[in-house]
């Protein structure tokens, strides 16, 4: 039952996309003057394209996972094919990878960036020059036509994973049905992801073409792209702008410490004047702190080392120290081949009949590799 519903839907968004695909040419890349645009639209525009600069980096990010699953997918159908060429999964695979190669090679990012170029980046830019209203319909355009293919294997995707567990459950070639799951799902995760992006996306190129100037392209485009979404999706997008919404709210009604309190002007208080005694003490505790710190800074590790095994142990422990944390080691400024010199020079310097002269020697090669 869950399977022919999604057999259904598939074909339904499969006119849907037919309709949508339709050849409509691109307008040419021009701008126009809008002196009595104001700073108010100006910042609203220039906010939304923020908004779609950093959602296409992230949808950039997960095209090219889409790519090496795209790869993958073909290998397995390649190898696969005279097994499976007749079975309902393989078959579904199949139209997978088609829409996923229409998906990958759909221009909507380049629109998209040749569209939000042409935005200026002040609002407060005099003698303003934004793109024309049938520029920014044809980048919606092309969000709608590439959402369709993403709401197509989205579809896709869940029923391949039902032939997939049905195959799984029969127990025949499993391990050939688990490895098809593991891309499927990849694939699905990314898809719906994506789908979302491109409903955010779609919402704040909408913004931007109410205030665009220029005459309105001959088809009509819808106002948001729930349609194409799940149920699931919906649900989480609405969620989402509720949450928004609320963030605002709370952001706008937001009363500080001090205007809860009312506190006033701070009073500032007279520095005291100490006496000539008292100032005397004072610099007399501070020179001697001062002298008992660089006393405790002239002592380090290797003066706490008296004989020659512990020197071995102190070269060991810091061979340990620079491997896994190199920034806290004691031997931090020295690169790789610095420190096996060192080592080499420290171990060769090392005579068990002069144990004292050895000490003295090998953590005076140490000091000076360090300075």
């Amino acid at each position: 039952m869950v399977l022919q519903k999604i057999i259904t839907c598939y074909w339904y968004f499969r006119r849907r996309m037919d309709s949508l695909l339709s050849n409509h040419p691109r307008p040419i890349n021009t701008t126009v003057s809008c002196p009595d645009i104001t700073t108010e639209t100006m910042r609203t525009i220039i906010k939304s394209r923020t908004w779609i600069r950093t959602i296409e980096v992230e949808s950039k990010d997960n095209i090219k996972i889409l790519k090496d699953e795209f790869n993958l997918l073909h290998t397995l159908l390649y190898k696969n094919h005279n097994r499976f060429r007749n079975d309902k999964g393989y078959k579904t695979l199949r139209m997978i990878e088609k829409s996923l190669q229409k998906f990958l090679g759909a221009p909507f990012h380049s629109v998209l960036s040749d569209l939000l170029q042409f935005i200026p980046d002040s609002p407060l830019q005099t003698n303003v020059h934004l793109p024309t209203l049938t520029m920014c319909q044809h980048c919606m355009l092309q969000c709608l036509q590439s959402t369709a293919l993403l709401s197509k294997l989205e579809i896709l995707c869940r029923r391949s994973g039902l032939l997939n567990m049905q195959r799984l459950n029969l127990g025949h070639f499993w391990g050939v049905a688990a490895i098809n799951l593991a891309v499927v799902g990849r694939i699905w995760v990314i898809a719906c992801n994506l789908l979302t992006r491109h409903q955010i996306m779609f919402s704040h190129l909408l913004k931007i073409s109410s205030n665009l100037p220029g005459l309105a392209a001959e088809y009509s485009l819808p106002k948001d792209l729930f349609e194409f979404l799940p149920e699931d999706l919906k649900e989480r997008l609405h969620k989402d702008e509720k949450t928004n919404e609320r963030e605002v709210r709370v952001e706008t009604n937001v009363i500080s410490v001090d205007d809860f309190l009312d506190i006033g002007e701070p009073v500032k208080r007279k520095s005291e004047v100490i006496s000539s005694k008292e100032d005397s003490d004072v610099k007399m505790l501070r020179s001697s702190n001062e002298s008992d710190n660089a006393k405790l800074e002239g002592k380090d590790e290797l003066s706490q080392i008296h004989s020659l095994d512990e020197i071995k142990e102190f070269m060991k422990k810091e061979t340990e120290n620079r491997r896994v944390s190199k920034k806290t080691s004691f031997t931090r400024k020295l690169n790789q081949d610095q420190w096996k010199a060192v080592k080499k020079e420290v171990l060769g310097n090392m005579n068990p009949k002069l144990p004292n002269k050895s000490i003295k020697m090998c953590r005076k090669i140490i000091r000076q590799a360090l300075n």
